[in-house]
């Protein structure tokens, strides 16, 4: 069964939009443009608009993501410089993105 979890037929199904930055507003003409990656493995900008593809029946999928960071990029983050995504403002939200060390 393993064999064949990790066979060459097995790529990420996820979707994106190329170039899609949509500093936190999605049109509607975004669901149009995505498009779906056929690799084993994708790296990709975070804030670009991605989403999973649609499973069939009862099947399940799992993914696993790893951010990187900078460390100028992590100050920046913190204090709410980045343009994009920063840290949450409430103190209890903001203990979920402690950075691993």
């Amino acid at each position: 069964m393993l064999r064949s979890l990790v066979g060459s037929e097995m790529c990420i199904r996820d979707r994106l939009v190329p170039g899609g930055f949509a500093l936190g507003v999605v049109a509607d003409a975004s669901f149009d443009a995505l498009m779906q990656v056929g690799a084993r493995a994708v790296i990709i900008d975070s804030e670009i608009l991605h989403r999973g593809a649609a499973v069939k029946g009862d099947q399940w999928v799992s993914s696993c993501s790893v951010e990187f960071c900078t460390a100028a990029g992590w100050e920046a983050w913190i204090e709410h410089a980045t343009g994009g995504t920063c840290l949450p403002m409430e103190k209890e939200e903001q203990d979920a993105f402690r950075m691993l060390t």
